[in-house]
């Protein structure tokens, strides 16, 4: 079975790391999308940036990324 960050991966993300996040980050022309894992809230993030600045707007999210983002969940193992 893949593991989150190949599945990511696999979408066009590329992953960063630090102690408090895993990011997965995909650019899109001029649009940045990010989906974020707080390690110490345990929440899930989204940011969406148009530019240089952050610009808020829908976020829509493909069957496939869901899988990628409740794998990642499974992974930090947060069930």
């Amino acid at each position: 079975m893949k593991s989150a960050k190949e599945m990511f991966s696999e979408l066009g993300y590329s992953c960063k790391e630090d102690d408090d996040y895993i990011e997965y980050i995909q650019k899109i022309e001029d649009c940045t999308y990010e989906i974020a894992f707080d390690h110490d809230t345990e929440y899930i993030e989204f940011y969406s940036y148009r530019g240089n600045f952050e610009k808020k707007f829908d976020t829509y999210l493909s069957v496939e990324e869901l899988q990628a983002i409740n794998k990642q969940v499974e992974e930090l193992g947060w069930k």
